[in-house]
């Protein structure tokens, strides 16, 4: 059609033209309709065959019961014709939807039309034929008169003129009927009156001749006029009744009734499965193609049912019609309003998940595949429009769609987390970052949707599905399970790597954890979606299988600060429990740990590692060493790095958060890193060579490169640090209040550590000392049980069952115990215990204040200071005393370790150090005033005068009833009638070595027994084993150790011996004035490997072999 439309058209124009776009809309709207209807029925009357019902996978191909319905109506649409029937419906359904909302508008318009085109035909078209009629004196004057007067408005006097058509003439051309202006069309009756007799007079039958020459009487114009209005006249019925036309012709009411079926079939009604409207409904929702979007027509669909409805009630009049349709749309409406929150959710989830990834791995992503561009760019939906839906008509009710979906996106969100934190709750501690993009996931779906429906706040959902909510409730599950994997699975379970500040599982775990299933998803949409789902899973997999920062920021970002106080007074707790536990443990060491001086420098790395080999490896018997005080030590030490790594990650996050704040905040109250660094950026810039000012510290970053040497970095740090320091007075008061290293959780930590230590350091720090400074053997101070420790740590790998579900991966370190399912698996202790260990070590000695003893007394630091002795002294070729050559590799060997283990050992110190410099023991400076009378001193304690060799050789022999003393300090036997010598090499150049380290030439004699049975010990004690080692291993192997002299056995050779009176010795060179008595005494040589002693029983803990007894007095 052609519309003409101008601003200077007249209200009878205008109102003409909004009739004739009404009535166009009428009757495209009805062509519609009667297509859509034609190709329903004709699928009804095509089925598709039972073998294609077969094919598409129907249950009831047969055709029985249901199953004709199906093959005419279920199986009989493809997806595209499904997509098409959708789309014509909504264009149906909108276009009625438009001409109803705009009834109101144009209604008026169409009846001002309707009255003015009757009007103007009565009092204007028929004043023409009315002359003519009566110039002729014709009969059809009187019906023309009859219709004018039945529609004629002749205005407020309801007179009709009866000389107007009289003084009509021809040359008055045409007639514009002068009447007035209403908006009121004329009755139906007398409409359907006008038209019958307008129809009356122009039709060809009723135009009857007068005779030969007579005329009609009406002209060939006159019939035309009357026809063009009989024919416009047509439309007047259905725009007057505007709404009634407008229900005719979008009716769809035909696509519910299946009378037919049922009476065919002999079914009562069939399931919503087989109702065309819900069919159509679930399509646009389920298999919905991209390009055919079809999510805002959902809503058309279900218009079919207040259509049926309608024609049961109103034409129908079937009360029983009505009540089956109210039925079966309470259930599909359920269904349907599932159908779109479930849409729109994904929708959303897809989208944030998306929006969530990081860019850079986007980038990757879509320069990887091009299938991942979907992946990262969802589709558009128009899903806003179902959940704009507040006034829904159905049936007559009134439904806010936009509420009851709310609903459902509230629970599928409650329902998300949830699936979320039993995940976690599923998982090793790694997966805490897994938890925290889901639940940022989670959060940004839920903002997505908040914008078209009313959604409780996030943080109400996490704290309801948590249960951190409530009088009763102090921690959330989230907590919960955070702190029982640190306590039950990271802390005993991982070894810390301090280079790399991350946790990592050990590769034999001694605590398994019994974690509950993890949770299947009901839905593709819970977690991450279906679209995200890979690519969070292959991100998330770099996160897992360790502990470290990331996890520290998710903990933080999870828990929020508020929870972190909680978190670490329950580690602090446990910290406690473990300590208790170890000191039992190492009470039990420290009894059966025997007294040692420090061997000279004369006997070399390897005489001086086999000393300490000898003296500490029965140790190692002990059962619960490694699973027990190892374990401990780890834990203790996990613990503090835990609560460490966390402290910094916290500061940083107040760092961040200060600088950010900084120019909007005049009081900076936060942490001392932060007031030093808006110490740095508030300074001034500086102008530089190219004339161009920058800020001091970037300055000072930008010096540093990769051509820069040692020196100059070292400056620069000094300049960064200087800017840095926290006493500059740019800084503001709150700043230089909070400059304290007092405010870090660390610091708190090693607080309550010095406070737990409190009851131990009457046993583990003694005050008294024999000497009147400190012991030199035998002492039960923490930093030489310490110093066996770690001497014995990384010596001997040791034997773990591994778990119960892992592979068979270490099959060459299987023990095959007889076909059993167990296996062991052979670990190193630094892969086993981590760092750990040596930060719980030095976190005791640090808050003990033994450091400085430990440097001075242990076992290790001693074999690394020979080591550096002999190779700063090349001079020196050959130490006393013959050793076993392999002692010398595993020597070289243990050095390279320890030497790696103190500088571990020193990180962690100075790492406590740093965090609380006040628990730092004070330094004490003491003076050591000579005798009053210097007569006395010479006389009692002066050494001997160096003089020539004695004449006279002293013999020596002392025995111990302890193994661990008899390493411990076990001397050199000699006879005189044996025939082999061995001399120490020449001192060496320096003279103030000569009072502690400096060798002493003396004459060894071993015996030569006569018994068979003890000759394999004569051959050990020839080879240069100390003869203390020879005698242990003769106890425990049932062997009299008297018979190495000759003598009768003992009754029972269990007893050790009496100690014999001290052999002849040779005497040595004469000390340096200053040196002790003690000095002068030989030291023990390597000893070989005792017999490892039988494995002690647990709770309480025995101590290690050797303990219990006293060892022999030293020789004078």
């Amino acid at each position: 059609a052609t519309y003409k439309y101008c601003k200077e058209m007249t209200a009878t124009d205008y109102a003409a033209f909004i009739a004739k776009l009404c009535f166009d809309g009428f009757r495209l709207m009805q062509t519609w309709t009667c297509a859509l209807l034609d190709f329903y029925h004709w699928k009804l009357t095509h089925p598709v065959s039972p073998d294609e019902m077969q094919a598409m996978g129907a249950k009831n191909a047969s055709g029985s019961g249901t199953g004709a319905y199906e093959a005419a109506l279920k199986y009989n649409f493809s997806n595209r014709e499904r997509g098409v029937f959708v789309d014509v419906i909504s264009m149906i359904k909108s276009l009625a939807s438009t001409l109803n909302s705009a009834e109101a508008a144009v209604a008026p318009y169409v009846r001002l039309h309707v009255h003015h085109s009757c009007q103007q035909f009565v009092m204007g078209e028929l004043v023409p034929p009315l002359h003519r009629a009566h110039k002729r004196s014709r009969d059809i004057i009187q019906p023309l008169l009859k219709l004018r007067r039945l529609v004629a408005d002749w205005g407020a006097g309801g007179a009709e003129p009866a000389d107007d058509y009289v003084k009509y003439s021809r040359n008055h051309g045409h007639v514009d009927a002068r009447h007035v202006v209403r908006v009121v069309g004329p009755s139906p009756t007398q409409l359907q009156l006008m038209r019958t007799m307008v129809r009356a007079m122009y039709d060809p039958r009723n135009q009857t001749k007068r005779g030969f020459l007579s005329k009609k009487d009406l002209e060939k114009d006159d019939l035309a006029i009357m026809e063009t209005f009989y024919n416009d006249s047509l439309s007047f019925l259905y725009l007057l009744n505007y709404s009634d036309t407008l229900r005719a012709n979008s009716d769809l009411g035909d696509l519910w009734y299946r009378e037919f079926y049922l009476e065919l079939t002999g079914q009562i009604q069939f399931p919503i499965e087989l109702s065309l409207p819900w069919i159509l409904t679930e399509h646009i929702i389920k298999h919905q193609e991209e390009a055919m979007p079809l999510v805002e027509d959902i809503l058309y669909t279900m218009d079919a049912y207040n259509d049926a409805a309608h024609r049961a009630l109103f034409v129908l009049n079937q009360r029983f019609l009505y009540d089956e349709i109210e039925a079966e749309l309470n259930l599909v409406f359920d269904q349907l309003v599932f159908l779109v929150a479930d849409y729109a959710y994904s929708h959303h989830k897809d989208n944030a998940a998306a929006a969530c990834l990081d860019e850079t791995y986007v980038d990757r992503l879509r320069k990887t595949r091009k299938a991942n561009k979907k992946l990262v760019e969802p589709p558009a939906r128009r899903i806003g429009v179902p959940l704009a839906q507040r006034r829904l008509q159905l049936l007559g009710r009134v439904i806010d769609l936009n509420a009851l979906i709310s609903q459902h996106v509230n629970a599928k969100l409650y329902k998300d987390v949830e699936f979320v934190l039993r995940k976690f709750e599923a998982s090793e501690l790694s997966c805490v970052v897994d938890y925290a993009r889901a639940l940022a996931v989670v959060e940004h779906t839920r903002d997505a949707l908040a914008e078209h429906l009313e959604l409780d706040d996030f943080d109400v959902i996490v704290a309801e599905v948590d249960e951190a909510v409530g009088p009763t409730a102090f921690a959330g599950r989230a907590m919960m399970h955070v702190l029982a994997s640190l306590v039950t699975d990271v802390l005993p379970n991982s070894s810390y790597n301090n280079v790399t500040r991350r946790f990592v599982r050990s590769p034999a775990p001694l605590k398994f954890v019994d974690r509950p299933k993890a949770p299947k998803a009901d839905h593709q949409h819970l977690g991450f979606g279906a679209r995200c789902n890979r690519a969070y899973e292959f991100a998330n997999r770099l996160s897992r299988g360790f502990l470290g920062v990331p996890h520290y920021e998710a903990i933080l970002e999870i828990l929020g600060t508020s929870a972190i106080p909680l978190l670490v007074n329950n580690l602090l707790t446990n910290l406690g429990d473990r300590l208790e536990i170890c000191k039992a443990y190492l009470d039990a060491i420290s009894e059966g740990l025997p007294p040692c001086k420090l061997p000279k420098f004369m006997y070399g790395l390897a005489g001086v590692y086999g000393v300490f080999d000898a003296l500490l490896k029965p140790i190692l018997t002990y059962a619960d060493l490694k699973p027990e005080v190892f374990q401990m030590m780890r834990e203790i030490g996990n613990t503090l790095i835990f609560i460490r790594d966390l402290s910094d990650v916290l500061e940083r996050n107040d760092l961040e958060r200060l600088v950010h704040a900084a120019p909007y905040v005049d009081e900076r109250t936060h942490s001392a890193a932060a007031a030093a660094a808006m110490g740095v950026f508030s300074k001034e810039p500086e102008d530089t060579t190219d004339g161009k000012k920058k800020k001091p510290l970037v300055l000072a970053a930008a010096s540093v490169s990769a051509d820069r040497d040692v020196a100059d970095l070292a400056a620069t740090a000094a300049d960064l640090h200087a800017d840095l320091k926290l006493n500059d007075a740019s800084l503001p008061p709150a700043a230089k209040r909070s400059r304290a290293p007092k405010t870090t959780l660390f610091y708190g930590a090693v607080v309550h550590l010095a406070k737990l230590l409190e009851p131990y350091k009457k046993q583990w720090a003694k005050a008294n000392a024999s000497n009147g400074v400190f012991e030199l053997e035998a002492t039960g101070d923490f930093h030489r049980l310490w110093s066996a420790l770690s001497f014995l740590f990384g010596v001997q790998p040791g034997k773990y069952p591994a778990e119960p579900s892992a592979q068979q991966e270490d099959a060459a370190n299987a023990d095959d115990d007889g076909g059993k399912e167990q296996r062991w698996l052979t670990v190193s202790d630094d892969a086993q215990f981590g760092h750990g260990f040596h930060v719980a070590g030095a976190a005791v000695i640090y808050v003990l204040g033994q450091k400085t003893r430990f440097d001075a007394l242990d076992f290790s630091n001693h074999v690394l200071r020979v080591q550096t002795y002999e190779a700063a002294t090349a001079s020196r070729n050959q130490s006393v005393g013959v050793a076993d050559t392999s002692l010398f590799d595993d020597a070289n060997n243990f050095a390279r370790m320890k030497q790696y283990h103190k500088r571990l050992f020193d990180l962690a110190f100075n790492a406590f150090k740093i965090a609380a410099p006040d628990l730092a023991p004070k330094t004490m400076r003491v003076t050591f005033q000579p005798p009053k009378q210097d007569q006395e001193y010479t006389s009692s304690a002066a050494p001997e005068p160096a003089a020539a060799p004695p004449p006279k050789k002293k013999q020596e022999s002392t025995t111990t009833e302890t193994p661990a003393a008899a390493a411990a300090e076990t001397t050199t036997t000699t006879k005189e009638d044996s025939p082999e010598k061995k001399k120490a090499p020449p001192p060496p150049a320096k003279a103030d070595d000569d009072a502690d380290e400096g060798p002493h030439e003396e004459e060894v004699k071993e015996p030569s027994p006569s018994n068979p049975a003890v000759v394999k010990y004569g051959k050990m004690l020839k080879m240069g084993l100390p003869r203390g080692a020879v005698e242990q291993k003769m106890r425990a192997e049932g062997v009299d150790p008297a018979l190495l002299d000759g003598g009768e056995p003992s009754s029972s050779s269990s007893e050790a011996p009496k100690p014999k009176p001290p052999a002849p010795k040779a005497k040595p060179p004469p000390p340096a004035p200053a040196a002790r008595r003690d000095d002068d005494e030989d030291e023990p040589e390597p000893a070989a490997e005792p017999e490892p002693a039988a494995e002690p029983a647990k709770k309480p803990p025995p101590p290690p072999p050797g303990a219990g007894k006293k060892p022999a007095p030293p020789p004078p």
